[in-house]
Protein backbone atom coordinates (compact mmCIF):
# COMPACT_ATOMS: atom_id res chain seq x y z
CA UNK A 1 0.00 0.00 0.00
CA UNK A 2 0.85 3.40 -0.64
CA UNK A 3 1.79 5.99 2.12
CA UNK A 4 2.61 9.43 2.35
CA UNK A 5 4.26 11.89 4.91
CA UNK A 6 2.92 15.49 5.33
CA UNK A 7 3.03 18.37 7.66
CA UNK A 8 -0.10 18.41 9.91
CA UNK A 9 -2.19 21.34 10.14
CA UNK A 10 -4.31 22.35 12.62
CA UNK A 11 -7.42 20.95 11.40
CA UNK A 12 -5.79 17.76 12.06
CA UNK A 13 -5.11 17.40 15.64
CA UNK A 14 -8.56 16.08 16.47
CA UNK A 15 -8.20 12.91 13.91
CA UNK A 16 -4.27 12.32 15.50
CA UNK A 17 -6.02 12.62 18.78
CA UNK A 18 -8.32 9.84 18.44
CA UNK A 19 -5.63 7.79 16.56
CA UNK A 20 -3.20 7.97 19.71
CA UNK A 21 -6.39 7.16 22.14
CA UNK A 22 -6.57 4.01 19.89
CA UNK A 23 -3.48 2.81 20.57
CA UNK A 24 -3.36 3.90 24.44
CA UNK A 25 -0.94 7.14 23.91
CA UNK A 26 -1.94 10.01 26.04
CA UNK A 27 -2.56 13.16 24.39
CA UNK A 28 -1.42 15.63 26.79
CA UNK A 29 0.28 18.51 25.75
CA UNK A 30 -0.97 17.68 21.87
CA UNK A 31 -2.17 21.27 21.46
CA UNK A 32 1.40 22.57 22.21
CA UNK A 33 2.64 19.75 19.92
CA UNK A 34 3.56 19.76 15.94
CA UNK A 35 2.94 16.60 14.30
CA UNK A 36 3.91 14.91 10.97
CA UNK A 37 1.53 11.99 9.60
CA UNK A 38 1.70 9.57 7.42
CA UNK A 39 -0.90 8.10 5.74
CA UNK A 40 -2.72 5.61 3.42
CA UNK A 41 -4.05 6.69 -0.37
CA UNK A 42 -7.52 7.73 1.25
CA UNK A 43 -6.30 10.11 3.74
CA UNK A 44 -6.37 7.54 6.62
CA UNK A 45 -3.80 8.48 9.20
CA UNK A 46 -1.08 5.36 9.65
CA UNK A 47 1.44 7.12 11.63
CA UNK A 48 2.30 9.98 13.36
CA UNK A 49 5.72 11.93 14.95
CA UNK A 50 5.04 14.54 16.99
CA UNK A 51 7.13 17.07 18.42
CA UNK A 52 6.85 19.87 21.31
CA UNK A 53 8.97 22.71 21.00
CA UNK A 54 11.06 24.14 24.13
CA UNK A 55 13.34 26.95 23.35
CA UNK A 56 15.31 26.34 20.36
CA UNK A 57 15.00 22.59 21.03
CA UNK A 58 12.23 19.87 20.84
CA UNK A 59 11.03 17.13 22.40
CA UNK A 60 9.88 14.14 20.24
CA UNK A 61 6.71 13.00 21.30
CA UNK A 62 3.98 10.48 20.43
CA UNK A 63 5.60 7.94 17.54
CA UNK A 64 2.20 6.13 16.77
CA UNK A 65 2.38 3.65 14.26
CA UNK A 66 -0.53 0.74 12.81
CA UNK A 67 -0.32 -2.49 12.50
CA UNK A 68 -0.42 -2.70 8.94
CA UNK A 69 3.12 -0.70 8.64
CA UNK A 70 5.88 -2.14 7.97
CA UNK A 71 9.26 -1.75 9.10
CA UNK A 72 10.64 0.55 5.80
CA UNK A 73 7.66 2.52 6.57
CA UNK A 74 8.33 3.51 10.85
CA UNK A 75 11.92 4.26 9.35
CA UNK A 76 10.44 6.66 7.07
CA UNK A 77 8.38 7.90 9.87
CA UNK A 78 11.55 8.22 12.37
CA UNK A 79 13.50 10.16 9.97
CA UNK A 80 10.98 12.67 9.57
CA UNK A 81 11.79 14.14 12.56
CA UNK A 82 14.85 15.43 10.73
CA UNK A 83 12.54 17.72 9.07
CA UNK A 84 10.97 18.86 12.32
CA UNK A 85 14.27 19.50 13.05
CA UNK A 86 14.43 21.89 10.22
CA UNK A 87 11.03 23.84 10.23
CA UNK A 88 11.91 24.69 13.56
CA UNK A 89 15.73 25.51 13.09
CA UNK A 90 16.35 23.46 16.42
CA UNK A 91 19.69 23.15 18.24
CA UNK A 92 18.78 19.49 19.57
CA UNK A 93 15.99 17.25 19.65
CA UNK A 94 15.35 14.96 22.61
CA UNK A 95 13.29 11.37 22.82
CA UNK A 96 12.66 9.03 25.43
CA UNK A 97 12.34 5.38 24.95
CA UNK A 98 11.82 2.18 27.01
CA UNK A 99 13.27 -0.60 24.92
CA UNK A 100 17.00 -1.11 23.89
CA UNK A 101 15.53 -2.06 20.17
CA UNK A 102 14.05 1.45 19.96
CA UNK A 103 17.37 3.21 21.14
CA UNK A 104 19.45 1.28 19.00
CA UNK A 105 17.71 2.11 15.90
CA UNK A 106 17.53 6.34 17.04
CA UNK A 107 21.57 5.44 17.12
CA UNK A 108 21.87 4.33 13.72
CA UNK A 109 19.63 7.61 12.61
CA UNK A 110 22.22 9.74 14.69
CA UNK A 111 20.89 10.25 18.55
CA UNK A 112 23.14 9.30 21.24
CA UNK A 113 22.10 7.78 24.79
CA UNK A 114 21.58 10.56 27.84
CA UNK A 115 21.59 10.16 31.19
CA UNK A 116 18.69 11.82 32.81
CA UNK A 117 20.87 14.67 34.86
CA UNK A 118 22.42 15.58 31.24
CA UNK A 119 18.88 17.00 29.81
CA UNK A 120 18.98 20.69 29.73
CA UNK A 121 16.56 22.50 32.51
CA UNK A 122 14.31 24.34 29.88
CA UNK A 123 13.44 20.33 28.75
CA UNK A 124 12.35 19.79 32.15
CA UNK A 125 9.82 22.41 32.46
CA UNK A 126 7.94 20.07 29.95
CA UNK A 127 5.34 18.67 32.01
CA UNK A 128 5.79 15.38 29.40
CA UNK A 129 9.41 15.47 30.03
CA UNK A 130 9.08 15.96 33.89
CA UNK A 131 7.11 12.81 34.00
CA UNK A 132 8.94 10.67 32.04
CA UNK A 133 12.48 11.24 34.06
CA UNK A 134 10.46 9.45 37.33
CA UNK A 135 9.51 6.33 34.51
CA UNK A 136 11.74 3.34 34.94
CA UNK A 137 13.78 1.82 32.34
CA UNK A 138 12.95 5.13 30.01
CA UNK A 139 16.21 6.08 28.14
CA UNK A 140 16.83 9.41 27.11
CA UNK A 141 18.04 10.29 23.53
CA UNK A 142 19.16 13.56 21.95
CA UNK A 143 20.09 14.28 18.06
Amino acid sequence: MYYSLRFAEREDLKTIQQFADQAGVSTEGFDNSHFIIMETGHGEIAGCLGMEVINQDGLLRSCVVSSNLNQGHIISLLKSADLLMEKFRLKNIYFAVNKNSAAELLEIFGFRRIQADELPSHMLASNLMNQLVSVPNVEFMVK
